[in-house]
């Protein structure tokens, strides 16, 4: 693989490539592949006789310009902001002519070479450079079939002049390679499976309504689908099981053949693999989706009554589902509804979890202070895929799920929890309780809640 920065500075760059396929051909007996970056206002590697580009930013693209949001001092140059780039671009490769890399940045600061005239990209932050890093990556998983050109490209490895650097500095530590490595590890790893067993690294979407729904007790799967047949229109439905029991497989696509399967080691119980599909599926454009698991709480007499009073206020007729349909249609602030009495304040259920959840509100540029919101326990609920989309943000992966056996609280799983409401809250969205009825109603502050003790604040 050959890289060439500016194609056009050569005299005739078609000809000069002939030459070197020629000669690299004859002496080593292997073909050239010759790419172009994208720069100074070239895109199209055909005009040059070569055979790909890569992007390259923060060439060729036009980022917003924030300069007014700043006081500048004899500052002529341009400050922008590198969201610009991060917001949803997949499909690039498919949809292009030519054959085409994936390239992205840091951050990127010229002001030591260019003094006053120079241009400043600001926003970039780890979090924000892991969900760009994210999507390149699923765009070219899913769009480059050989195998030799899954292939990204990162500006820079030690542009320090620019400030583009992977390398640890001052401000971020070693973020944005704990940041690579995260996101090249979950990536790699979250793989769906359809009926035929071909792998699907970004699934369709067919429907409007998701159902993600997370399999360990394989018994109540049919209880379940029982459930689910009150829903009255299509939906695509993503189901997770542990890989013990991936023989279950059949079982799931006799009822639901056009199901998305993931399989998986069972660690981060309903948590992980939800996190998982949703950064699959969060850029898919669903009016709605459906969290649900085989929740069976066998350290409680009275688990399959918590489980059957939250399906029943979930999905227990046509009418539930058609009322939580039409909030989401007709209020677009309301981000998540929970099953009647399940939802709850954090002040009474932080449990063991309150240093974990800010910590990880903290990895997503939260500022937790002062945030007063409601959470579901028990993990199950309707909402609008919005509401959470900052989740893709987190820096987290199955394995940093701790394995089975588990706590009863205090886990990683746990805090996640409470950081769905969390996230919710700070995403300017409501939360909403719904009963068997389809009546909707707001949550309440209450430490009257059947299923767990309220226990205010507890460090861990």
């Amino acid at each position: 693989l050959l890289i060439i920065y500016r194609p056009l500075l050569f005299h005739n760059m078609n000809e000069t490539a002939q030459r070197w396929r020629f000669h690299f051909k004859e002496k080593y007996n292997l073909d050239l592949f010759i790419a172009m970056a994208q720069t100074f206002g070239k895109y199209d590697p055909r005009e040059f006789g070569l055979d790909a580009a890569i992007e390259f930013p923060p060439h060729n693209l036009s980022p917003k310009i924030i300069t007014d949001e700043f006081k500048t001092f004899d500052f002529k140059g341009n400050i922008y902001s590198a969201l610009s780039f991060i917001s949803n671009t997949n499909n690039k490769i498919k949809n292009s002519p030519y054959n085409l890399f994936r390239g992205l940045m840091l951050n990127w600061d010229n002001t030591p070479r260019k003094g006053i005239l120079g241009s400043i990209f600001l926003n970039n932050t780890p979090m924000n450079y892991s969900k760009w890093l994210s999507e390149a990556i699923e765009d070219t998983m899913s769009n480059k079939d050989s195998e030799d050109q899954k292939l990204i490209f990162i500006n820079a490895w030690n542009e320090w002049a620019e400030g583009a650097h992977l390398e640890p500095n001052q401000k971020y530590g070693y973020a944005y390679l704990n940041a690579t490595r995260k996101v090249l590890e979950s990536i790699g790893k979250i793989v769906l499976f359809d009926h035929l067993g071909r792998k699907i690294f970004k699934p369709q979407r067919r429907n409007r309504i998701a159902v993600i729904l997370h399999i360990f007790y394989t018994e109540l799967f049919y209880d379940i689908t029982e459930y689910l047949e009150n829903i009255p229109v299509l939906f695509d439905i993503y189901i997770s099981i542990p890989v013990e029991f991936s023989g279950f497989k059949q079982k799931i696509f006799d009822v639901y053949p056009d199901a998305y399967l993931l399989i998986n080691e069972n660690r981060g119980r309903d948590i992980a693999p939800f996190l998982e599909i949703y950064r699959l599926i969060s850029s898919l454009g669903y009016h709605s989706l459906l969290k649900i698991h085989t929740k069976k709480s066998p350290h409680r007499i009275d688990g399959e009554d918590w489980r059957k009073d939250i399906f029943n206020n979930l999905l227990g007729s046509k009418d539930v589902v058609l009322s939580v349909q039409n909030l989401l249609e007709k209020d677009s602030s309301v981000g998540l509804i929970g099953p009647k009495g399940h939802v709850v304040h954090r002040d009474f259920y932080w449990g063991y979890n309150r240093e974990l959840t800010y910590k990880l509100a903290n990895q997503i540029g939260i500022n937790h202070s002062d945030q007063d919101f409601f959470f579901v326990a028990g993990s199950m609920f309707w909402a609008s895929p919005k509401a959470l989309e900052i989740l893709n943000l987190l820096i987290i992966n199955r394995n940093d799920f701790d394995p089975e056996p588990l706590p009863l609280d205090g886990t990683l799983s746990h805090a996640l929890e409470r950081l769905f409401g969390l996230v919710n809250h700070s995403n300017g969205f409501g939360i909403k309780e719904i009963d068997s009825e389809g009546s909707v109603y707001d949550p309440i502050i209450s430490n009257d809640f059947q299923y767990a003790t309220s226990i205010k604040c507890i460090k861990s």
